[in-house]
């Protein structure tokens, strides 16, 4: 096990994490998840519904046991 920005655990064999963001400036809910290759820290995709981002990780023959969920 392994920290992803210092503070949340990604397994080893992550080569990318599914990333929850969250902003909330005016009270409005604004949230999205990404996809972020960890050897560049590359934002590959991001959407508001985490199933778009795992059919975009599986269209680009991303493997399941090499995402790790934030």
């Amino acid at each position: 096990m392994r920290l992803y920005q210092t503070k949340y655990p990604v397994s080893d064999k992550a080569k990318y994490v599914c990333d929850y963001v969250y902003d909330n400036p005016e009270g409005m809910e604004n949230y999205y998840y990404q996809l972020v290759r960890l050897s560049d820290n590359a934002i590959l995709c991001a959407y508001k519904d985490k199933k778009d981002v795992i059919i975009e990780a599986w269209s680009m023959g991303i493997k399941a046991e090499e995402v790790s969920f934030i």
